[in-house]
């Protein structure tokens, strides 16, 4: 699973906030489920997710700033983080070797 689809699902698991890194009720931002996904890949995930904005019309270099204040709720926040890991995984099927014969 790419970590895109992982930062959804978490968002699904335990919830969604804005204004906060986390809440009490362990509801996570944006952010929180990049980062819990996969920190190795964690910018390159945050350049997908931007592209797709990008995509949608939205003007944004901080998803953060998104996060809080232009998302529209979490299934709004869910959504981009699936299109944006269509794209990746898009990407991944484009750039492995075609495994033909020499």
């Amino acid at each position: 699973m790419n970590p895109l689809e992982r930062a959804a699902d978490l968002i699904e698991e335990r919830g969604w906030c804005r204004g906060k890194f986390h809440d009490t009720s362990g509801r996570i931002c944006i952010d929180f489920a990049l980062v819990s996904s996969d920190l190795v890949n964690n910018a390159r995930a945050r350049r997908y997710v931007l592209e797709e904005l990008r995509s949608r019309g939205v003007r944004c270099n901080d998803l953060a700033l998104w996060n809080d204040f232009q998302a529209a709720g979490s299934d709004d926040v869910v959504d981009l983080l699936r299109h944006a890991a269509k794209r990746w995984n898009h990407r991944q099927d484009a750039a492995a070797p075609s495994g033909g014969a020499a």
